[in-house]
C-alpha cells in the first residue's frame, strides 16, 4: 500500500531538496528495510523528473559482519568502486533505517576507524561534488529512543519533513539580511560555525556568510553522514 505520506516525502527530496533535472543521475543509498516503500517511491520520483536513478543498498547486519574482518587493502577496493560510481552523479539522496541504534558497538575501534579513514574519498566526493540530502525513516527504534509509541513518532516526523519548506526559505530572506548586517558591523573575528534563528552562520577571519536551513541539499558538511 502506498502511504500519502511517503509520496509527498518523496516528491520534496527530489524536486526540492535536490531539484532534478532531466538527465541528471541520482544515487539513491538506503539502509535497513523498513524505508524500502520510501524508496521505491523517490526511483518514481527521480524517473518522473526526467533524471536517471540508481540504487543502492546496505543492511548494518551484514555490514557488521564486514567490518568484524576487514583489512586496509579490502576497504581502500571497495571505495576505488564506490569513487567511480559517486564520481558518475549528480546528486545523492540518503535514506537510514537502521532496525538497531548500536549494531556496530562491537565492532572493534581499529576496524571502524580504518573503516571511516580509507572510505573518505567516495564521502569526500559525494560532499563536495553533488547534490545531497540524508534523512532517517522513522523506524521503531527511533520511536523507542524519543519516548513515544510509532504512530505519535510518525506523525510527528512526517509533519516535520513534508513542512513546506520554500515557503520557509523564502521567509528567512528578510531575517538572513538582517542578521548578516548585524554580524558585520559587530566586527566579530571567528572561526567556527553555528546554528542561529534557523540558519547555519559561518564566520571565518572577517567574512561571514549565512545559509538557510530550509531542506536544501548541501547545507553544511558532517564528518562522517
Amino acid at each position: 500500500m502506498n502511504d500519502p505520506r511517503d509520496i509527498k516525502l518523496a516528491q520534496m527530496l527530489v524536486n526540492y531538496s535536490v531539484r532534478v533535472q532531466p538527465g541528471e543521475k541520482v544515487l539513491i543509498d538506503y539502509t535497513g528495510e523498513e524505508c524500502v516503500p520510501l524508496v521505491k517511491r523517490i526511483v518514481r520520483e527521480v524517473y518522473a523528473a526526467a533524471g536517471v536513478p540508481f540504487v543502492k543498498c546496505d543492511h548494518p547486519i551484514v555490514t557488521r559482519e564486514f567490518l568484524m574482518g576487514c583489512s586496509e587493502e579490502q576497504v581502500k577496493l571497495q571505495d576505488d568502486a564506490d569513487l567511480y560510481l559517486m564520481k558518475q552523479m549528480d546528486a545523492y539522496i540518503g535514506i537510514r533505517a537502521a532496525a538497531n541504534a548500536a549494531e556496530f558497538s562491537d565492532v572493534p575501534a581499529e576496524k571502524y576507524h580504518l573503516y571511516e579513514k580509507y572510505t573518505a574519498p567516495s564521502l569526500n566526493e559525494r560532499v563536495d561534488h553533488t547534490k545531497w540530502v540524508i534523512l532517517r525513516y522513522p523506524t521503531p527504534a527511533m520511536a523507542q529512543r524519543m519516548n513515544r509509541s510509532q504512530e505519535a513518532f510518525e506523525e510527528f516526523y512526517y509533519d516535520v519533513c513534508t513542512l513546506d519548506y520554500s515557503k520557509m526559505n523564502r521567509a528567512m530572506d528578510a531575517l538572513k539580511k538582517r542578521r548578516l548586517a548585524d554580524s558585520r558591523s559587530c566586527g566579530s573575528i571567528l572561526q567556527r560555525s553555528r546554528f542561529e534563528s534557523g540558519h547555519i552562520v559561518c564566520t571565518s577571519g572577517d567574512k561571514t556568510g549565512l545559509l538557510g536551513c530550509s531542506g536544501l541539499g548541501r547545507l553544511w558538511r558532517h564528518p562522517r553522514v
